[in-house]
């Protein structure tokens, strides 16, 4: 008989061959529970159980392991081996072990015949009558010779984790409004399209009106941000839309700040009785009396006259006016 016939107790355990006592005692009972023929009605279930106790009471015991695992590397003859040992296979000794007990075989010593696979048929090996165990003592972890260790493969490393979904870059729109929105406040519907991408794999177009509320004071360059009301594709964040206020160039004032400019051309006949009508951006006109002659180039202040304060709205900036005569001939 080759090595290769040899059963492999450890392989029945379910261990390797560098294996310590406490992790073939937890192996062992992890079978014996999986293989109990109270529990596994399998017609091999006795067989199985029985080459499981063999296993057990040859690698739980230091000397019989040695002897065996020399025998393993060495050995020719199956009779070798099986003849320096002895088992008991009692399913009821098993359950005394699990309690803590030493336990024997209930039925006395008997003689067993098994085949090189261990299951209960006639062979040509004949294994020593059975003993009575010892309390159970458990052995010394030892090293295997190298030669003799099975290695468990080299696992491969966990694949990495998918990265999180990066959101699109933000999608600008500008909004151009004009001084006199910006000095009374206004409210704009603005239509957008996106893209989504639908379970079935369809794209199809959405619309949708976003309002975008203009507040007095407001600057150039002031954003309102709509967070992911962008395309909709699957592993993406949808871009924000973002909307930037842009200033329409007005005919007659210019805006400083809060402050609002303009040059006015009036005739003579007007300078000369000094008294005008100023344009309000923000309500009726100013009508202003100087009470003398208004002469070219006159620069007169309006307090509030300008713009609301963005930070306050109960503030507002001055409107600085500038006077051009107009002569008759002009």
């Amino acid at each position: 008989m080759t090595k290769s016939c040899v059963k492999d107790y450890y392989e029945i355990i379910n261990v390797s061959m560098t294996a310590c006592s406490d992790e073939i005692k937890k192996a062992y009972r992890k079978q014996a529970l999986k293989l109990h023929p109270d529990k596994n009605q399998d017609d091999c279930s006795g067989d199985k159980f029985k080459a499981l106790q063999e296993a057990y009471e040859v690698l739980s015991d230091p000397a019989k392991r040695r002897t065996y695992d020399a025998k393993l590397g060495n050995t020719t003859h199956l009779a070798d081996i099986f003849n320096s040992f002895s088992f008991t296979s009692s399913p009821r000794a098993t359950n005394r072990h699990f309690n803590g007990h030493t336990f024997t075989n209930s039925r006395g010593a008997h003689t067993a015949t098994r085949d090189v696979r261990g299951r209960g048929r006639t062979g040509n090996f004949r294994q020593s009558p059975t003993f009575s165990r010892p309390a159970y003592q458990p052995p010394p972890c030892f090293s295997t010779p190298p030669s003799m260790q099975r290695a468990p493969p080299p696992q491969p490393p966990p694949p990495p984790p998918p990265p999180p979904p990066k959101q699109d870059e933000a999608i600008l729109y500008d909004v151009k409004v004009n001084l006199e929105e910006i000095c009374n406040g206004s409210t704009r519907k603005i239509r957008i399209e996106r893209e989504v991408l639908v379970a079935d794999g369809i794209l199809v177009k959405e619309e949708e009106h976003l309002s975008v509320e203009i507040k007095p004071g407001w600057k150039e360059g002031t954003k309102i941000t709509y967070p992911k009301k962008g395309d909709v594709y699957p592993g993406r964040i949808p871009a924000d839309i973002v909307f930037l206020i842009k200033e329409e160039k007005h005919s007659l004032f210019q805006r400083d700040g809060s402050t609002l400019r303009c040059n006015m051309d009036i005739p003579l006949c007007d300078a000369l009785a000094g008294k005008v009508l100023v344009p309000n951006l923000g309500g009726p006109d100013f009508d202003i009396n100087f009470e003398k002659p208004i002469q070219p180039g006159t620069i007169h202040c309006i307090l509030g006259g300008g713009l609301p304060d963005r930070k306050d709205d109960c503030k507002r900036g001055q409107l600085v006016v500038t006077f051009n005569v107009r002569l008759p001939n002009e």
